[in-house]
């Protein structure tokens, strides 16, 4: 949920950015007519989404090689408390 609101303030960064409130700010946001900054805040939030989906499916399959993520088909049949815990009925 933090991370959407991330995502949120950075796209609203782009809208609403005026040099009135922020002397930093070097070009005006989509709310005062200008789109360049609103542009480039979309297309960093692309980029960062894009690398944080695939660095995560990296590790995820790194991992995977490592130690299997999933247990198998019998100990699915068994059930997970029974094969993985020894814990019986």
């Amino acid at each position: 949920m933090v991370a959407f609101f991330g995502l949120i303030g950075l796209l609203l960064t782009g809208v609403f950015a005026n040099q009135q409130v922020n002397s930093a700010v070097t070009q005006p946001g989509l709310f005062f007519g200008e789109t360049h900054l609103f542009i480039v805040h979309v297309l960093g939030l692309i980029a960062v989404s894009l690398f944080a989906f695939f660095g995560s499916l990296i590790l995820l399959k790194i991992t995977d090689f490592i130690s299997p993520l999933r247990v198998s088909e019998e100990a699915e049949s068994l059930g997970l408390d029974w094969s993985q815990h020894g814990e019986k009925l």
